[in-house]
């Protein structure tokens, strides 16, 4: 009986120091430039897209916590590596 006395004050104390919990979210959208290691084409000449959602909850006015689902895309672009075969 003296331990759910016990943990019944803890309750109530916690409770009259707890906050609203605030989840606050966000959009990412960007653009990246990417090299690829091994596929025999070198330098950056594509863009690739960078978009996701983050969920953010605010600790204090100075720190917060975030948990983000991030799709970068990668890769290279090649043109053209030879002239076209002429018919004939």
């Amino acid at each position: 009986m003296k331990k759910a006395g016990l943990g019944m004050l803890f309750i109530v104390m916690l409770s009259l120091s707890a906050y609203a919990q605030v989840i606050k979210g966000a959009a990412i959208l960007g653009t990246n430039l990417s090299q690829v290691d091994g596929d025999e084409i070198y330098g950056f000449h594509k863009f690739g897209l960078n978009v996701g959602a983050s969920a953010i909850i605010p600790i204090d006015d100075r720190w917060s916590v975030s948990l983000e689902t991030l799709y970068s895309e990668k890769g290279s672009f090649r043109g053209p590596q030879y002239a076209p075969p002429k018919d004939g």
